[in-house]
Formats: structure tokens, C-alpha cells, sequence
């Protein structure tokens, strides 16, 4: 079975459990108790995206379960128990591409992040950034802000230090601001490591090649927040 037909296969798996918390809610009827209490003031209402119902714990408890599935770890590790990133990469952004139609497999995503943060090669990270600029459902803070410093931040953690710049500032100059808020907030976790001279070389750029775009939304750069770790 190839890799896209193995991830299709797991996917299936996952939304079958999702489905599972549906038909409980329609049973109790609270189905619209959910729709309501996820969206009080409108909040992801632009997602124009569907929801199965599962809270946050749901989530948790699912994703724990499906990557205990035999056919999950035989798709994920190669045979020396190692990540194979391509399985990954194609398994996570499937999951992100699904999320348009159901924000829930977008938000198991980010829990993978969590659970199998690797550091990425260099060809993986610009597949990722071109993955990002094309799915615009994606380009939102509870999606990115957990993407950046998992995917991005741990892929360059302890990377040679030219190297590591040299990825922040092509992040930096891109035009679209949600690359540009993941490249600032990719330091957030690493707490005594953190590089501020590279942080405030990036607000600095930041300031002077993007905020006088009139389209540029300043919503989007988290100075504060890069800050808060």
C-alpha cells in the first residue's frame, strides 16, 4: 500500500471516531449546544468550516488512541524506530487540508506537532512555507501559533547559527504576514535560548519593511507574545 493510500487509511480511521462523538450529540440533542457555545462571538465563523462536536479533551483522547493503531505506528517509523518525515509531512498536511471542511482534523494536526516534533530538513521547511501561502483556512493563530514554534522552532532549535538566520529572514521578507508571524514567534519555547539579538532584528524588520503595507494587519505580528516565554 503506497504512502498516500496508508495516510488516506488512517484519516479514515480518525473520522470515524470524530463521527462517533456526532451521533452521541444528536442522540442528546446538543448538537446546537456545541455549535453555540464554540463560536460565542463569532470567533471562527469565517472558517466557513463544519464541526463533529468533540471538545479539546475528545481530541486528546482520540488522537492518543489512533496513534496506538499497529497501522499508525507501521505507517509513521521506519524500521529503526525513527520518524520518516515524508510520512509525516504527508499525514499532517492532509489532516490540515481536511480541516477546511471539518476544523477538528485541522486542530489534531497541531497536536501531532506536539507529539512528533522533529527537526525538519531545510527541503521540508520550504515545503511547509509554500503549504501555508496556498491554504489560506489555515492561516490563523490556532493553527499557526502552535505550527511555529514546534515545527519551525524545534527544526532550527540547535541548528548551526547562519543557518538559522538565514531561514528566519526568508520567513521575515515573505509577503505573507502569517509567514512572517511564525518566523517571529518560532523562539517562544526556547526560554534560556532564546536569541534576542535575532528577535529584535526581526521586530526591527518587521517595523520597517511591512508595517507601512496599508493591507498589513498589525492583529497579525505578536510582539507581546514572542516576548512571553
Amino acid at each position: 500500500m503506497s504512502t498516500n493510500h496508508q495516510s488516506a487509511y488512517l484519516i479514515k480511521l480518525l473520522e470515524q471516531s470524530l463521527q462517533q462523538i456526532t451521533n452521541y450529540q444528536h442522540k442528546l440533542d446538543l448538537k446546537n449546544v456545541f455549535n453555540n457555545a464554540c463560536k460565542p462571538d463569532g470567533a471562527f465563523s469565517f472558517f466557513n468550516s463544519q464541526y463533529y462536536g468533540s471538545n479539546c479533551q475528545q481530541r486528546n483522547l482520540i488522537t492518543c488512541q489512533w496513534i496506538k493503531h499497529p497501522k499508525f505506528i507501521e505507517y509513521l517509523y521506519v524500521e529503526d524506530k525513527t520518524i520518516n518525515p515524508q510520512s509525516l509531512f504527508i499525514l499532517l498536511s492532509k489532516l490540515l487540508q481536511k480541516g477546511q471542511l471539518f476544523r477538528e482534523f485541522a486542530w489534531i494536526a497541531t497536536i501531532l506537532f506536539r507529539k512528533f516534533s522533529i527537526q525538519w530538513p531545510y527541503n521540508y521547511l520550504l515545503k511547509w512555507k509554500q503549504f501555508i501561502i496556498n491554504h489560506p483556512h489555515i492561516q490563523y493563530w490556532d493553527i499557526l501559533d502552535i505550527f511555529s514554534p514546534y515545527i519551525l522552532g524545534v527544526s532550527l532549535l540547535n541548528s548551526d547559527s547562519k543557518y538559522h538566520q538565514q531561514v528566519i529572514n526568508e520567513w521575515l521578507s515573505n509577503n505573507n504576514m502569517w509567514i512572517v508571524r511564525i518566523a517571529i514567534l518560532h523562539q517562544l519555547y526556547y526560554k534560556e535560548k532564546t536569541n534576542l539579538n535575532m528577535l529584535f532584528k526581526s521586530i526591527i524588520y518587521v517595523s520597517q519593511h511591512h508595517l507601512h503595507n496599508k493591507s498589513s494587519d498589525l492583529n497579525k505580528f505578536p510582539y507581546g507574545r514572542a516576548y512571553q516565554d
